[in-house]
């Protein structure tokens, strides 16, 4: 479901439209497939200090799309950003729980090299994130970034490459 310019303009109606047109031709094509699982919604928004309520409502737009296609697929995000989550700020809870979606992927962002090794706030991070999820009927992945950027961190376009094993064994 990616949309050209869809991390500058993630809410403008005709990314949607690309979206759903996508959504609507994979469903086409694949969801009577056994191996069709689900969907991976294009909503990458940041998680921290908690989601916006665009982010939550761009979410459940587009899964009550993918219900409408394929009722019994489950539907993922992916949000990255979770080392400047507030767990403290009930508004991260809160948020979590108005999204109507199947599985959260929190990426950790081995790849994006956001945090030096050994990722120092991980652990805690999923601890609460266990004690949000654990009051939703979301369940709880996490999104191991297995590459890194050719050209330097972060910098599009450029190729990705396998991150350094060390920093993603620190991460598993």
């Amino acid at each position: 479901g990616w949309a050209p310019a869809q991390d500058a303009t993630p809410r403008l109606p005709e990314i949607r439209a690309i979206q759903t047109k996508i959504m609507h031709e994979t469903a086409g094509l694949f969801s009577k497939h056994k191996s069709f699982y689900g969907w991976y919604l294009p909503c990458e928004d940041v998680v921290g200090p908690y989601l916006s309520q665009n982010a939550v409502d761009a979410a459940n737009s587009l899964t009550a799309e993918a219900k409408a296609l394929t009722p019994s697929a489950k539907v993922l995000i992916s949000p990255y950003g979770l080392r400047s989550a507030n767990f403290n700020n009930s508004q991260f809870a809160d948020q979590i729980a108005k999204l109507k979606v199947d599985i959260i992927a929190y990426q950790d962002e081995i790849g994006c090299v956001v945090e030096p090794t050994p990722l120092p706030h991980m652990k805690d991070n999923f601890k609460h994130l266990r004690d949000v999820h654990d009051k939703t009927k979301i369940e709880l992945w996490s999104n191991d970034e297995a590459f890194t950027w050719e050209k330097g961190l972060n910098v599009r376009p450029s190729a990705l490459i396998p991150a350094p094993f060390p920093r993603f064994l620190s991460q598993l």
